[in-house]
Parts: structure tokens; C-alpha cells; sequence
């Protein structure tokens, strides 16, 4: 989620769970997708998650005022937060990995999950936003030996 939210300062915003500001943010955000003032999707694997494109047409996702939620946490903590009220009436969105998680600093539960960072560069390339995707994977490439070399 830093990671992410580092580069792209301007289109994404950090909240966490339970700081009242950020909560109210988080409801906020969800009303105005309900409304239909803009338009929102959780990116989370679970049973009832479709794929992207059957939300969106690449050439669409962005020409539209677009939240895209994306729980950051272990695997453990995510299942608890999609479960927010808030998140309640949000269509889920799974991505389909096609490559074993490349960030190795956390270990995965099961082989077809992968980080955050993973996931949202995996969002944009399927969006056709490969550039951005790229900018990523670069960075996360940058990050992880540079974290592995601090841990001694």
C-alpha cells in the first residue's frame, strides 16, 4: 500500500482501519459509489469476485471517477476488513496471476496469492495501463534487495 501509494501520491489515498477520520473517508467513498456518483470496485479474491474486464472495458476504467478499494494487511487482516460495512454493496474484482508472488520479503499462504503492489501492477496491465504497471514492478525490484540488505 506505501509503496504504491508513493508513486502514484495524486490519484491514491492511504486510510486505515479504525482512525475514526479515515473511517468516515472510507464510508464516504463507498456512499458516493452507491449513489452512483462515481463508480468503485474491491480488489479482493472471494467466491463471488468477478473479473475485471466484466466491470470495465480497459478503454473505460479510467475515463470515469473510479474507486478502487485494495485492502492491505495479511491475508488474514484483508478477509476482516472486506468485511467492512462500508464495503458492503462494492463489487469484488479478482485478478488471474499468471506468475508466483516475486515479493518474497512476506511469504504467501497459498501459490495463486501475490503482494498488494503485485496485485495493483497486475489491476493496471490488465487496464492496458502497462507503463504504470511497469513502474511498479520496477520499484518493488528497487525495493526488496535494498530491505533484504538493511535485514542483514
Amino acid at each position: 500500500g506505501k509503496l504504491t501509494s508513493s508513486i502514484f501520491p495524486n490519484q491514491s489515498t492511504v486510510l486505515l482501519d479504525g482512525i475514526p477520520e479515515d473511517d468516515s473517508q472510507l464510508e464516504q467513498m463507498a456512499q458516493s459509489v452507491m449513489r452512483g456518483q462515481s463508480h468503485g470496485i474491491l480488489l479482493f479474491p472471494c467466491q463471488t469476485a468477478v473479473e475485471i474486464q466484466e466491470v470495465f472495458k480497459p478503454e473505460e476504467a479510467f475515463q470515469c471517477n473510479l474507486h478502487v478499494f485494495i485492502m492491505d494487511g495479511t491475508w488474514r487482516q484483508a478477509k476482516r476488513l472486506v468485511k467492512h460495512q462500508a464495503m458492503a454493496h462494492i463489487p469484488r474484482v479478482r485478478l488471474q496471476p499468471t506468475a508466483p508472488a516475486k515479493f518474497t520479503l512476506r511469504r504467501q499462504s497459498q501459490p495463486d496469492r501475490i503482494s498488494t503492489v503485485e496485485a495493483v501492477a497486475l489491476m493496471l496491465q490488465e487496464l492496458g495501463h502497462d507503463e504504470a504497471a511497469t513502474g511498479l514492478i520496477d520499484a518493488l525490484n528497487i525495493l526488496e534487495p535494498a530491505v533484504m540488505r538493511q535485514s542483514g
